[in-house]
């Protein structure tokens, strides 16, 4: 029962000045559902719709290399239809970390470019559809994109580089074999590099199955090494670089010699007479 009608039924009336209230926030809100239909070209009652778009379908990846080799993908699928209609989709890539939204377009498109993608592991995209309200879809099924035939053969980069024993004049630097990856090639052979003053000079090289090495090194510099297969794939990569530190050469001063008193026997003077 509405508190007038109680109102009413209890012999008390309804104050004049509530009931003016309540007609003008009745009018206020006819007004702003003409003007929001009007606007829209949407009816009322799909105002308040709670359906939401059918699910995507046809979803596809089509993978390629840009002009500079990276890999990228073209994701394409079928319109879909909602009861007042779709305004919209959104294209998310599937990670370990959760969906990431890549693309939103109208509901007039059906397809996103030239999209970043990992060359390894594969991604997975999925589309989701929009209508006026907000409502949306059920997620799309996944359309995969795989672009490690794409990849030229690589010797991936040698990871985990340690210092140790580092001294005025060197360090003992190494490292764990190079990664795995799309088209992975292993290495023939490491070299060690150093970077100091923007310059590449390779210090040290080793065969396929040494991850270590003894350089030699300026003493008192930052020096900046790296380690970079000498050979496998067509693409070798280059670890990250780690800095080390030499210390100054300490010169420890040489103390002089201290003569003792001497002995000197009667055969050692000489006496001169005038």
């Amino acid at each position: 029962m509405s508190p007038s009608a109680s109102l009413r039924r209890s012999g008390r009336s309804v104050p004049r000045a509530a009931r003016s209230r309540g007609r003008r926030l009745l009018a206020g809100a006819a007004i702003a559902l003409a003007a929001l239909t009007a606007s829209t070209g949407t009816a009322a009652a799909d105002l308040i719709d709670t359906v939401p778009p059918a699910q995507v379908t046809g979803v596809s990846a089509t993978t390629f290399l840009d002009n500079i080799n990276v890999p990228r993908v073209n994701i394409g699928w079928t319109a879909t239809t909602d009861n007042v209609g779709v305004v919209g989709y959104d294209v998310y890539a599937r990670s370990s970390s959760g969906n990431a939204l890549v693309a939103s377009v109208g509901g007039s498109v059906t397809s996103v470019g030239n999209l970043s993608v990992s060359p390894f592991p594969t991604t997975a995209f999925t589309v989701v559809a929009k209508d006026f309200i907000g409502n949306v879809s059920t997620p799309s099924d996944p359309a995969i994109a795989n672009t490690c035939g794409l990849v030229q053969s690589t010797t991936y980069a040698p990871t985990g580089l340690v210092a140790a024993d580092v001294s005025s004049t060197g360090a003992t630097i190494s490292w764990s074999p190079s990664g795995q990856g799309c088209s992975a090639v292993p290495a023939t052979g490491y070299a060690v590099l150093d970077r100091v003053g923007g310059t590449s000079v390779q210090l040290a090289t080793t065969g396929p199955s040494t991850f270590a090495a003894r350089v030699t090194l300026t003493p008192g510099v930052l020096h900046v090494i790296s380690v970079i297969p000498t050979g496998g794939g067509a693409r070798l990569l280059e670890s990250n670089p780690i800095p080390v530190q030499t210390p100054p050469v300490v010169c420890t001063p040489t103390p002089p010699s201290v003569r003792g008193p001497s002995s000197a026997s009667a055969s050692d003077i000489t006496t001169t007479t005038a």
